[in-house]
């Protein structure tokens, strides 16, 4: 896990990123929320395997029924994820795995991508909602919030880079091809910034300058080195965490002083 800065009031965020990461782990798991998990019946409720492997965030141990066998897939391709890399996996790959044939694989899933998209979708929600808790901890003001949410999101992203790297190489590839998951990821963020100025502005805090949604779409690309896992992939070594920590806050502090400068 990446170390933080020592105990002041702004580096203490980057303490609850980690802390709020640790929380995420220890708590319920979700469900994967790929598009195309959602309309196979693989929707079922996950929970932790012990499988060799098998990331206990997600996966349970499966009945052999029918209807699992989309949530079986999916617990092989992690596991040939995390020991070979996503771009050596083959859709025969994961059919021996779960000792059925490849026929029976695109029963459940349209093609090798979409199998991908549905883990790459569930690790990117995974790193969101532990942003959204690090910045609900960080509850002094909608600056801090906003800030506490771009340093959780990388705080995730960097620990999942240091820990996972076949995971990180998968989700750097899915934001640079554009794939489903990270349009929903990108569409989403953009979301949780806009709620945050939403909540600046009516508490008399940010004055809008543009349209809510183009404001929010800047502050992300603002943000690119904090929240795109491409980039986060390709600048892991630039940028220490004081540095990250730095940005999030400058972004966020450099938002509300120009809302707060006279006209």
């Amino acid at each position: 896990m990446h170390d933080f800065p020592g105990p002041s009031k702004n580096s203490a965020i980057g303490n609850q990123a980690g802390d709020c990461l640790k929380t995420r782990q220890n708590g319920d798991p979700l469900d994967i929320s790929g598009e195309t998990c959602r309309h196979s019946t693989c929707a079922n409720r996950i929970m932790p395997t012990g499988r060799l492997g098998a990331n206990p965030q997600l996966f349970s141990v499966l009945p052999s029924q029918p209807q699992n066998q989309a949530s079986l897939i999916l617990v092989e391709t992690e596991i040939l994820l995390r020991m070979y890399g996503h771009r050596k996996i083959r859709v025969a790959d994961i059919a021996d795995a779960c000792a059925f044939s490849a026929a029976n694989v695109y029963r459940y899933f349209p093609s090798r991508r979409a199998i991908l998209n549905a883990l790459a979708s569930h690790y990117l929600s995974e790193a969101e909602l532990t942003a959204v808790a690090c910045a609900t901890r960080n509850s002094n003001s909608a600056q801090d919030r906003l800030s506490g949410f771009l340093l959780g999101l990388n705080t995730t992203l960097i620990i999942t880079s240091d820990s996972e790297p076949q995971i990180s190489e998968l989700l750097a590839d899915a934001a640079t091809e554009q794939w489903p998951c990270y349009s929903h990821y990108s569409a989403r963020v953009i979301l949780r910034i806009a709620n945050f100025l939403t909540e600046a502005s009516v508490s008399g805090d940010l004055a809008l300058e543009a349209d809510l949604e183009q404001e929010a779409k800047r502050v992300k690309a603002g943000a690119c080195a904090l929240v795109e896992p491409d980039v986060i992939r390709l600048c892991r070594d630039k940028h220490d965490a004081n540095t990250r920590e730095g940005l999030s806050r400058l972004i966020a502090a450099a938002l509300f002083s120009v809302s707060a400068s006279p006209a």
